[in-house]
């Protein structure tokens, strides 16, 4: 399905990640195949078969080494691209771990390990309703005496995590009541998830991963807007690309008549077919890992030849 949209699409929405974990469900539950069936899957949820062999090695870890084994797994933790696979995991967790607190913890630290690999699997694991579950889980671990210290803290690391990129109303809702226990006082531990939630510095926005675009058409248009536009947007870039990447493009039919682009040094150009060629706006810069505003304004003149008169990065005007 990699690099396949045809595929990856017919597989999403006709197959489905559903159909997936119902035919694996007997391989998961099966000692002998379970380790390698989630290795698979963990490939595909990354696109990455190098990274089939994690759950063998888990297993095969004595206990006091595995935080040593989860730091060499780390560094082999890609990127997200299939979503779908990795929800298939999470819920193998009760049927693979139930009776085995070492290997339980070892999963929940892997999902806390791809969480902070980048922002993009931040925003997806966030975005898969995980966080329901796993608050029921911590929230139930905490009375539970065959629940051990270290796996209550890593439960609460991992929902602290995804609780970083906001949660849902029936997910806050579900924190906030449990918050009051039944002799009507407040629970202090449960109180601390809740205000490391509102505390959340992540906005509602797009994560969006090439060759991802937020895409809007305009029947019977023939150019830019007669009366100018400005494009306005609060961007925040985990890489820079490798090659100038368009961050707004306008087009007619299958002709760009403006691109608006970043460098692979965090340098922006302006295209216009008008001029044929593209312009280096000397002084601004796209930096990684921090939100950056940009501000295109375009005004029409009475000429045949309207420019773009202004660009704002965080505020500094730039006249073109």
């Amino acid at each position: 399905m990699h690099d396949h949209p045809e595929n990856a699409e017919y597989f999403r929405n006709i197959v489905g990640y559903g159909s997936l974990e119902d035919a694996l469900r007997g391989l998961i539950t099966n000692p002998k195949t379970v380790d390698h069936v989630l290795g698979l899957v963990l490939a595909l949820a990354t696109h990455d078969l190098d990274v089939s062999d994690v759950f063998t090695t888990l297993r095969a870890t004595p206990e006091d080494q595995l935080d040593a084994v989860l730091a060499k797994i780390e560094g082999r933790l890609g990127v997200i691209k299939r979503p779908g696979a990795i929800l298939i995991l999470w819920n193998a967790i009760p049927q693979v771990a139930s009776d085995d607190d070492v290997m339980r913890c070892a999963i929940l630290k892997l999902f806390e390990l791809l969480s902070l690999a980048n922002h993009r699997n931040q925003a997806i694991l966030s975005t898969l309703g995980l966080v329901r579950s796993l608050f029921q889980r911590f929230y139930s671990a905490r009375s539970d005496p065959s629940v051990k210290e270290k796996e209550r803290y890593i439960l609460q690391k991992l929902l602290r995590r995804l609780l970083d990129m906001g949660a849902t109303t029936s997910e806050a809702r579900l924190i906030f009541e449990k918050t009051i226990r039944e002799d009507k006082t407040l629970d202090t531990e449960i109180l601390d998830v809740v205000r490391f939630g509102i505390k959340s510095r992540w906005l509602e926005h797009f994560s969006m991963e090439s060759p991802a675009a937020l895409v809007l058409q305009e029947e019977n248009a023939r150019g830019l807007p007669l009366a100018g536009f400005t494009f306005m947007i609060w961007l925040w870039v985990s890489s820079l690309p490798q090659a100038s990447h368009p961050i707004f493009t306008v087009k007619l039919s299958d002709k760009t008549i403006l691109s608006l682009l970043v460098d692979e040094d965090g340098g922006i150009r302006l295209f216009s077919s008008a001029e044929q060629t593209t312009a280096i706006l000397n002084g601004t810069k796209v930096h990684k890992l921090r939100w950056t505003h940009l501000v295109l304004t375009h005004y029409p003149s009475r000429t045949s030849n309207p420019t773009i008169r202004e660009f704002k990065l965080i505020g500094a005007l730039v006249l073109c």
